[in-house]
């Protein structure tokens, strides 16, 4: 996940500036490191973390819920199956 969030920070700073290493360092949470790399620039540095961040959020609830309906359809298919095998009365 850090990979992917200092990519989506990178992204948007180097579309702003020359923000590699800048956002290498948000990405690990050293905020203040990456405003004294970029000077003046904390009100852009904040919105490429939330706007990073956002996105990796919605990712984790998009696979956790794939996950979660692959579980219940797997399970759901089990039930259905020992269903057919019982005997009826």
């Amino acid at each position: 996940m850090g990979a992917l969030t200092a990519a989506l920070i990178q992204s948007d700073l180097l579309r702003a500036l020359s923000g590699r290493a800048a956002g290498n360092r948000m990405a690990l949470g050293e905020l203040a490191q990456a405003v004294s790399l970029l000077p003046g620039q904390q009100a852009l540095l904040l919105h490429s973390y939330d706007e990073a961040f956002r996105v990796v959020l919605y990712c984790m609830a998009a696979l956790a819920l794939g996950v979660a309906l692959t579980a219940f359809a797997l399970l759901g298919g089990i039930h259905a199956h020992d269903a057919a095998e019982r005997p009826a009365h």
